[in-house]
């Protein structure tokens, strides 16, 4: 029984000692994303590195695609109709690279080869020929383009040389002292005295001393009435342009410094970027704090074009960082790498917009991060979907199996279920770039395959003697089940049973033990220590799960038997709390719907109150799917 959609599986490349593992994923990851934008509407498009752990303990293993048992296997759990598979070796700064595309047919082996390849690429011109390679398995006679192959990239991870600012050689201006009025010619000799120590500063370099009794200067003659200001109107427009070439030359003078430690970096890391970036940013603060400054817009320029060029060095670090983990899959962390990117580039180069160079970088970070966040969506929901349709197959061919009175049946109903399992971990990965369709398609799959499973039980005579010791195991679970211990820091103390209680004082406790939550779950605490009127969240490790201050009465919980219902979406939460803090914090909980839970174990049954991912001993009964639950984000 095969999938109504034909399948690519793509097998992570093999290679030797001298390639790091992470190439050939790299390879494979790319790979798998251009087929999908190429073939996806047509085919399930599947590596082993999307189903992980299924082809691992299949140990499979098709080294040169193996012999015709090699690819039966392999058909058997991917249910191929085009395997990818190859090689990767490392001459000199390159990478060869030996591909194999095959599919089936009814020829006696069971397969023909569509096609062979061999490329000499470098590590940046992985996505290019991933790309070709996509191309040529959608038409076979399509000739691979290495003309076409992008050379090393103009944008390196080297600065670009910034043209040293010059300090202006324009000369100071002579005073003409005097003035008609006698009030005039009195301020005049005061100022003279003062301005001629102030060239005296110019010509010593000392321009910020010099630029200050300029300043002081013409705030003293505009402090005069206007009609004695008109009588030294011509002094008052030569201190200003004198004050004009002190202040350039004093910010060139410090951009001079800056440009030249720069430029004679060979090797810029990213935290000696940021140095840079600050020394030009303190420049840029100081400009934009003067007053009475002519060139104040033109050096602002100069040094928002200086900015800019160190901020896009600093860029390529980042983008670097986030190809990475674009080709690892990691689409949450390069879309936030690149979103970040975009979001400081169009604060730092709006500026300098009007230059063409800048503005084609800023657009193609932008491109990247659309790309990013269009290739994960397309990637998780593409994924997911191809993971359902196979857990469907065998599902039903379980079913199948079932009513030819086959006992291999149960091996299907594991295998749809492991299916299930890895789609619910593509989810759980990359929730944000699931759509709600797939999120919905993937809960009715594993409600209508745990609903067969339900309805068979498993009685062959491994279980039947495993009985007492999974018995033995549950009841002993079933005990810890009832108690959350939680260690943290904190002073105070407080305790409720049912929705009353009180607390004082405030802690942190992120260390929790207890057997009903696994690794990636924690128990929900409704501690009176806590706000229970805000939105709830689902809680990390690391978030505090007891504080307040002098909190006395009751909290927001209503109460139905031993369960409590509390916050706006009516979350389930232990009845009983404890926790005490004198530096060392200690917070208990007794989760009283487990002692309901116990009763049921005690005769042989796997009750769940409250629907979660404690998982006991099953008996007799086949393993289910689990529910995908959407995780609240703290905005």
């Amino acid at each position: 029984m095969r999938s109504k959609t034909p399948k690519i599986f793509i097998q992570s490349m093999d290679h030797n000692k001298e390639v790091s593992q992470e190439i050939p994923e790299n390879i494979t990851n790319l790979l798998t994303l251009r087929l999908i934008n190429r073939l996806g509407d047509q085919y399930i498009v599947m590596s082993d590195i999307a189903m992980g752990s299924l082809l691992n303990q299949a140990s499979l293993q098709l080294s040169g695609f193996g012999t015709k048992q090699g690819i039966e296997n392999l058909k058997t759990i991917a249910d191929f109709d085009v395997l990818i598979s190859g090689t990767v070796a490392r001459r000199a700064n390159k990478y060869l690279l030996t591909l194999k595309v095959v599919k089936r047919s009814t020829r006696a082996e069971g397969f023909e080869i569509l096609f062979t390849e061999n490329l000499e690429a470098f590590p940046y011109q992985f996505d290019y020929y991933t790309e070709e390679i996509s191309k040529k398995t959608q038409n076979p006679k399509y000739i691979v383009n290495s003309l076409n192959a992008p050379q090393k990239e103009n944008l390196e991870l080297t600065f670009l040389k910034i043209k040293t600012a010059t300090v202006s050689s324009e000369r100071l201006e002579a005073y003409v002292f005097g003035g008609g009025d006698s009030n005039a010619r009195m301020l005049s000799d005061v100022l003279k005295e003062r301005l001629l120590n102030a060239d005296q500063l110019v010509a010593k370099k000392e321009y910020a001393e010099a630029a200050e009794i300029y300043l002081k200067s013409i705030q003293a003659v505009q402090s005069i009435s206007e009609e004695y200001q008109k009588s030294l109107q011509d002094l008052l427009s030569l201190i200003r342009k004198n004050l004009d070439i002190t202040y350039s030359r004093l910010f060139q003078e410090k951009l001079s410094k800056i440009d030249q430690a720069l430029n004679l970096e060979k090797s810029i890391s990213p935290e000696s970027l940021n140095n840079y970036y600050l020394s030009y940013q303190n420049v840029l603060d100081e400009i934009n704090s003067t007053t009475e400054f002519n060139q104040k817009i033109k050096t602002k320029e100069a040094v928002e074009y200086r900015i800019a060029e160190v901020k896009i060095a600093s860029f390529r670090y980042m983008e670097k960082e986030a190809d990475n983990s674009y080709q690892k899959l990691d689409f949450l962390r390069s879309h936030d790498i690149y979103h970040q990117i975009v979001k400081e580039a169009q604060v730092y180069l709006e500026p300098v917009m009007n230059q063409p160079n800048f503005a084609k970088i800023l657009t193609r970070f932008e491109q990247k991060d659309i790309t990013a966040a269009n290739s994960a969506r397309s990637y998780v929901n593409h994924t997911v979907n191809g993971l359902l349709e196979i857990a469907e197959m065998e599902n039903a061919r379980a079913v199948l199996e079932k009513s030819f009175d086959n006992g291999d049946f149960g091996d299907h109903f594991e295998k749809s279920v492991q299916y299930l399992e890895a789609a619910h971990a593509q989810l759980t990965i990359q929730e944000q770039f699931a759509s709600p369709e797939i999120i919905e398609k993937y809960n009715l799959s594993t409600a209508h395959i745990n609903e067969n499973i339900s309805n068979h039980r498993d009685y062959s005579l491994t279980n039947v003697l495993l009985l007492p010791f999974r018995y033995v195991g549950n009841l002993f679970k079933g005990v810890t089940d009832i108690f959350v211990f939680k260690f943290g820091y904190g002073i105070g103390a407080g305790t409720e049973v049912g929705p009353l209680g009180t607390s004082i004082g405030i802690a942190k406790v992120p260390l929790e033990f207890g057997t009903a939550y696994p690794n990636d779950s924690h128990s929900e605490i409704s501690s009176v220590s806590r706000e229970l009127k805000r939105r709830d969240t689902l809680r990390s490790a690391n978030q505090p799960l007891a504080w307040g201050a002098g909190i006395l009465g009751a909290n927001t919980c209503s109460n139905a038997l031993v369960l409590r219902l509390c916050d706006e979406d009516r979350r389930v939460y232990s009845g009983i709390n404890f926790w005490v803090g004198v530096g060392p914090a200690f917070h208990l909980s007794i989760e009283t719907h487990r002692l309901l839970e116990f009763l049921g174990v005690l005769v042989f049954q796997d009750p769940h109150i409250i629907e979660d991912q404690n998982e006991r001993f099953l008996y007799f009964s086949f393993a289910k799917g689990k529910k995908f639950k959407k995780r609240k984000v703290v905005k």
